[in-house]
């Protein structure tokens, strides 16, 4: 595998698989990066809650358009979630791990 796609991964989103199962994927490719599910009291809020990790993709939102986002090292933070929050209904913030 060159450098170039050292960190990369294809994670597939389906409506059984968990929160938990998403961040442990994701952090084994992007171990610096932190993966966090959360909802909003209401629009505009700063006030976020933390979904519990047991909870299945779909459980999110009761319904989840299944399929797969490829993410690599150069996409940007902001792009990653998205297309996870438009095109998937995810809540999802994605932020370097302090170091």
């Amino acid at each position: 595998m060159n450098e170039e796609n050292a960190n990369a991964m294809k994670l597939k989103l389906q409506y059984e698989k968990t929160i938990s199962e998403v961040k442990k994927e994701f952090t084994q490719v992007f171990p610096q990066l932190k993966v966090e599910f959360c909802t909003t009291e209401e629009q505009n809020t700063v006030a976020t809650h933390a979904i519990p990790d047991t909870t299945a993709l779909g459980d999110i939102t009761g319904v989840l358009k299944e399929g797969t986002v490829d993410i690599t090292s150069t996409t940007p933070l902001k792009e990653i979630e998205k297309v996870l929050q438009q095109q998937y209904c995810l809540p999802v913030q994605i932020c370097y791990m302090p170091a």
